[in-house]
């Protein structure tokens, strides 16, 4: 497995690092937080369209957002964690608003 950078020594995450986050430590600020909910949405075992749909939010966005590429609000962070986290817990995601 690949070696991750040492903000994430220790926690368990179901894949190896994906290209786009660099293990040299020159990552975008927003990095590490997409790669939690990629890992989140692969343990869950969801498509990028899948949660997006749930989450009425844009494919590319959700893309843009795991890649580091984004800045989600506060709000959006919470929504997308909430729904995330309740799926690997095995739990029925929380209902979204529009």
């Amino acid at each position: 497995m690949t070696r991750l950078p040492s903000e994430l020594q220790g926690l368990e995450f179901p894949l190896q690092r994906p290209a786009w986050l660099p293990a040299d430590g020159s990552r975008k600020p927003g990095a590490l937080l997409g790669f939690y909910i990629f890992s989140l949405r692969k343990q869950c075992h969801l498509t990028q369209e899948t949660v997006a749909n749930d989450l009425y939010i844009s494919q590319s966005y959700l893309r843009k957002i795991e890649h580091g590429e984004a800045n989600p609000s506060v709000n959006m962070t919470a929504k997308i964690l909430n729904y995330l986290e309740a799926c690997a817990r095995g739990e029925q995601p929380p209902e979204i608003d529009e």
